[in-house]
């Protein structure tokens, strides 16, 4: 749920409006006093479009690749009557069943999560 969160925040925090986006950020201020006077300093931090979704889709990813671990995870200690289990089950019939109506023919063709059960029995979906 954490990294749900994260998601959704950084998603707020990094938002691009157009490739031509740029954000400045207040990184540091400097002020020192003299007997002649006060004076202050800024330091920015700029942060261009490109850069800002690099990092977005960067986070996203981790946080993805997460999520699909703790998938495999739970299918493993899972009880196999367990409803959230069938229930996983079931939507990732419905992504293959998707997949081979659209039949994308790409990189995504055969990958799919398996419950311990599927991939030590030698099914897959």
């Amino acid at each position: 749920m954490i990294q749900y969160t994260a998601i959704i925040r950084a998603q707020r925090i990094k938002f691009v409006t157009d490739k031509d986006d740029l954000t400045k950020e207040l990184k540091r201020t400097k002020e020192s006093y003299s007997q002649s006077g006060s004076s202050s300093e800024e330091e920015y931090e700029l942060q261009f479009a490109w850069d800002k979704q690099a990092i977005f889709l960067n986070a996203q990813s981790r946080a993805m690749g997460e999520l699909r671990a703790l998938i495999k995870q739970f299918l493993a200690i899972a009880n196999e009557e367990d409803e959230r289990k069938k229930k996983l089950e079931l939507m990732q019939a419905r992504i293959d069943q998707i997949r081979a109506s659209t039949d994308t023919g790409g990189k995504y063709r055969g990958q799919s999560w398996q419950s311990p059960r599927q991939a030590g029995g030698g099914v897959q979906r």
